[in-house]
């Protein structure tokens, strides 16, 4: 057997090898001075670039990009990896090291001393949150009681578990400031305007005494500048404005604004309701580095002056109700600008491509579809920029076009933070299904108006939705000029699936409506508006009749007005549990109400409507006719107005459902 040359074979590969390291190991000490020598640049190069991105990272809120990140982990393993020294080298020259951070789905808030009771409150209120019916959950107290303490320690669990909850949203500011007005209204020192949910008004001792307070008991007489006149027409002269921190000039005849004031302390300016004002100078912004909150809503400016780029931390700036006709390039420029609207603005037909994108930090949004153009393509590329605002969180559009409808409704993000939805005069829209909207959890307010062509609205909440409660933050919807439109709903949708939070509901110039059965879906209803809805025979219909006290027991107005084919409310006595307002106008057919003795009890204050209604209604007997008959208001033309809060409706819509 040859069993030499297998041996030769095997010798020789080993001599191969080991001549091989033998080389290397010759050259060790020449290899390993260029290794040192190579990790040596590298380990430069590596903190170079760490000092960079350390100091970056500390100057603003930023992070290291991931690409920067690998590379510097690399170059910590990279010494048993000669071969790859060089080439990881070449590739570390960077341009840009870091990137703007995303912020935290909720931020831990600085813990405080816990009060007693606090463990147990925390527990009943952490239970309501993960609850799925539960919508809105409000906490209230006198101050002191702990609120805020127990908001903080809601706001920290959420670390732990805020991966169930579809977002996490605290509105400090506005909760604290409607918390302030609360308190200032309980010691008197604030009284109610006209309307009581959205005004509020001061004395003029109070606020006066208030003036002196915010001006350092008197010793900064210009900290604070008011001028709030209808007779004042000028400005105040501009050695006035140079100490001024706050300013406020409202309800005034000013027309211009053509002085150049220096205002090196001025944070808050107030303009709105001008309605004179049309001409501000263009450089009238750039002596005002420290303004933060700007009101121009409600003034006749047809254009913003180029100045108002100058104001970098500008975070609030109201536009509404204007007659701005374009926008300057130079408002790209407000980088930090949190709030903006430009609701009412008729006359906007064209934002520039790009200027919303440019405020990247927005996070409150009111506008139209038609301030962005006419043309298709424009608006496509519009809901394309309104996506790209990763910061924002509320917004309220009003759309009028169709396609544009379609096209916001396939962004989910763009839905998820809808806060108030209307649709106007959208042509071409003839059937909308509620459930195509199931993704807006925040919607607040849903108007449609003025749509001559849709036909149906669906309530579909048990279809691709079972087991959502669909619109659990709705509170107000409005469905005005809608001559052809029925609404359909499923008889099997669960008891309060769709609108648990719905409190106020107008209808007007619905024609093809017969009644309004749909409405035991809405359990906690406390205004209800028909007006004009000339088919409508029943507000529930029969088979509906017996839900008892669960049916309107949260109601408090009910006005029907114009109703001519109207019969019935409901066939059955109701309880009415909170009813304190009912008016009824023009409904000729109605001859009874739905009430008997132990309706409405300690709540009624009112029935309004015409003797002759009154006498010509028919009660079970004479006994409940004389309950309910004190309560009469006649009507009386020109100096009755059930007053509608502007709250409820879009300022398009305000008028749509007053009587006067």
């Amino acid at each position: 057997m040859d069993l030499v040359s297998p041996i030769v074979d095997v010798v020789g590969r080993v001599w191969d090898c080991t001549a091989k390291h033998r080389n290397y190991l010759r050259g060790l000490e020449e290899n390993l001075d260029n290794l040192r020598t190579e990790m040596d640049r590298l380990k430069d190069a590596r903190n170079d670039i760490k000092i960079r991105v350390d100091a970056e990272e500390a100057a603003q809120m930023m992070i290291r990009t991931h690409v920067v990140d690998g590379w510097l982990n690399s170059v910590e393993a990279m010494e048993p990896q000669v071969d790859s020294l060089r080439d990881l080298k070449s590739k570390g020259a960077f341009d840009v090291v870091t990137q703007k951070a995303l912020p935290a789905v909720v931020k831990a808030l600085p813990a405080e001393n816990s009060i007693v009771g606090m463990d147990s409150t925390f527990e009943r209120v952490w239970t309501l949150l993960g609850k799925d019916e539960v919508g809105i959950l409000g906490l209230y107290g006198m101050g002191g009681v702990g609120k805020t303490t127990l908001l903080r320690k809601i706001n920290n669990e959420f670390l732990k578990t805020s991966s169930v909850f579809d977002f996490v949203d605290f509105a400090d500011a506005f909760n604290r400031g409607h918390s302030i007005i609360g308190f200032l209204q309980a010691t008197c020192l604030l009284e109610s305007g006209v309307d009581e949910d959205t005004q509020v008004k001061m004395h003029d001792v109070i606020r006066d005494m208030a003036l002196w307070i915010a001006c350092e008991c008197g010793s900064e007489k210009n900290r604070v500048l008011v001028k709030a006149n209808k007779a004042s027409d000028e400005p105040p002269k501009a050695d006035k404005w140079i100490k001024a921190q706050w300013i406020s000039m409202m309800h005034t005849s000013i027309t211009q604004l053509i002085v150049v004031p220096d205002c090196p302390r001025l944070s808050t300016l107030l303009l709105f309701n001008n309605s004179h004002l049309k001409k501000i100078h263009p450089n009238f912004f750039q002596s005002m580095p420290l303004l933060k909150f700007l009101d121009l809503s409600s003034t006749s400016i047809s254009y913003l002056p180029p100045s108002i780029g100058d104001l970098a931390r500008l975070e609030f700036l109201d536009l509404s109700d204007t007659k701005i006709k374009e926008l300057p390039s130079e408002i790209m420029k407000l980088e930090n600008l949190k709030y903006l609207s430009f609701k009412m603005t008729e006359k906007l037909h064209q934002i520039q491509p790009g200027v919303i994108a440019h405020l990247s930090n927005l996070q409150m949004l009111k506008l139209r579809d038609h301030n962005f153009g006419d043309g298709d393509e424009a608006l496509q590329a519009s809901v394309q920029e309104l996506a790209c605002l990763k910061q924002m969180n509320a917004l309220e559009i009003l759309i009028s076009n169709v396609k544009f409808l379609e096209s916001f409704l396939s962004y989910p993000r763009l839905v998820l933070c809808t806060r108030s939805l209307s649709i106007e005069s959208c042509k071409g829209l003839i059937s909308l299904a509620l459930s195509s909207l199931e993704y807006m959890k925040r919607l607040q307010k849903f108007v449609i108006g003025d749509c001559s062509e849709l036909k149906e609205l669906i309530i579909d909440c048990s279809t691709k939705t079972a087991g959502v409660e669909l619109f659990r933050s709705l509170e107000i919807m409005v469905f005005s000029a809608l001559p052809r439109l029925d609404i359909s709903w499923d008889i099997n949708i669960p008891h309060a699936a769709c609108f648990k939070n719905l409190h106020t509901l107008f209808l007007d110039q619905c024609d093809m409506l017969v009644n309004l059965t749909w409405l035991f879906l809405t359990p906690n209803i406390r205004v209800l508006h028909v007006k004009r809805c000339l088919r409508i025979e029943e507000i529930i219909s029969d088979e509906f009749g017996a839900f008892g006290a669960s049916l309107f027991s949260k109601l408090a107005t009910l006005v029907l007005d114009d109703l001519p084919c109207l019969w019935s409310i409901c066939r059955s006595p109701l309880p009415f549990l909170s009813l304190k307002l009912i008016v009824v106008l023009n409904c000729p057919k109605l001859r009874r109400l739905p009430f008997d003795s132990n309706s409405a009890k300690d709540k009624l204050e009112k029935i309004t409507g015409r003797s002759e209604w009154w006498e010509n209604l028919e009660w079970d007997n004479e006994t409940i006719e004389r309950e309910f008959a004190p309560y009469l208001s006649k009507y009386i033309p020109y100096m009755f107005r059930v007053y509608v809060p502007q709250m409820y409706l879009d300022e398009e819509n305000q008028n749509a459902c007053c009587i006067s």
